[in-house]
């Protein structure tokens, strides 16, 4: 059997498996790529998939250059090589256990270590410049990245939360509510407010429902005045947001939607929008690593604490059902300069 059968019979069988986690496309299409650079390697060893060794894996692993080719390491990451070594693990024991091959000789004596790689929560002088230097034009896609970035700062959902938002998602509220002795979850997200920014024209104040198939993560979050300010300034213009629509055409309902104005933003192009609102802000000039949308969640979680909202509120705000996950969450964040 050549390589790239047994590749295809195992994708088969992992998004069909009912008992395994399911995988998402994006992971396929890194298992592929790996699976193709170790057959790639093995023709250039001139031996076949089924005849590998430990030792000639172990050459493989060692020998994974960086993705960058600007980089001057001589090896790729711990991070890399652990996952590269997990796709030929998982591989061959699929083959192992359907009898397409004898063995695993990806069952090192010794697997690559796991590299626990910590989430940030942001020191307060970044988190201003973040704040004060989000989009302010008033183009379709400067309003769409706008409350793509403030739903994850202020009301801290994750990507996964913010692909699947659609309009049905969010309702108006009544002000008064707000008044007197209203009970802490029915008070908006308020997060410490920039000087430089007022709301210019009156809007509503939305509440925004996250669904899930999990009871526990379905919440209502009631969002704060700058919050529903983007969220007005987007629902305005979202319906521009297609580069050339038709003149009968529809609008998704997809909350936040791409350039075509039918698909929801995915996760590579929110990544994308946290990204370039990081290097806007702050610069290349940093010292700090691996920043990405839940670096904004993170930093928001870790106000909400720091402004002394009860514990049993944050759970709800975020669909935590359990004290240990939420302490578990907040022990993963790195610990320096996180005053608020």
């Amino acid at each position: 059997m050549h390589g790239e059968e047994i590749y295809q019979l195992w994708e088969d069988f992992r998004v069909q498996s009912k008992s395994k986690k399911p995988i998402s496309k994006v992971s396929l299409k890194q298992y592929k790529v790996a699976w193709g650079k170790w057959l790639f390697h093995c023709a250039g060893r001139a031996f076949q998939w089924a005849e590998a060794t430990p030792d000639e894996v172990q050459h493989f692993i060692d020998g994974i250059k960086p993705r960058s080719s600007r980089s001057t390491a001589d090896a790729a990451s711990k991070q890399t090589q652990k996952r590269y070594w997990r796709t030929l693990y998982d591989i061959y024991e699929f083959a192992v256990i359907f009898e397409h091959t004898t063995r695993n000789p990806a069952n090192l004596p010794r697997a690559p270590d796991t590299v626990e790689v910590k989430s940030l929560a942001l020191p307060p002088d970044d988190w201003n410049k973040l704040s004060d230097c989000l989009p302010a034009g008033h183009s379709p896609r400067d309003c769409r990245n706008r409350i793509t970035l403030l739903l994850a700062m202020r009301a801290a959902l994750t990507v996964a939360e913010l692909t699947r938002l659609t309009i049905d998602d969010l309702n108006t509220v009544d002000r008064s509510t707000f008044t007197g002795g209203a009970a802490e979850s029915d008070l908006p997200l308020f997060q410490p407010e920039s000087p430089h920014w007022q709301a210019n024209e009156p809007h509503p104040v939305y509440s925004i429902t996250i669904t899930s198939a999990t009871p526990a993560r379905r919440r209502t979050l009631v969002l704060d005045e700058r919050t529903s300010k983007a969220m007005y300034d987007w629902l305005n213009v979202r319906h521009m947001i297609r580069k050339n629509p038709p003149a009968s055409s529809t609008v998704g309902n997809h909350l936040l939607s791409t350039s075509d104005g039918l698909k929801p933003m995915d996760a590579k192009a929110i990544y994308n929008v946290c990204k370039a609102h990081f290097l806007a802000a702050l610069g290349t000039d940093t010292s700090i690593q691996h920043l990405g949308p839940n670096t904004l969640r993170n930093t928001c979680i870790k106000i909400w604490h720091q402004r002394d909202v009860s514990d049993a509120e944050i759970k709800r705000r975020l669909g935590l059902k359990a004290d240990g996950a939420l302490r578990r969450l907040q022990n993963h964040f790195t610990q320096s300069q996180l005053s608020v």
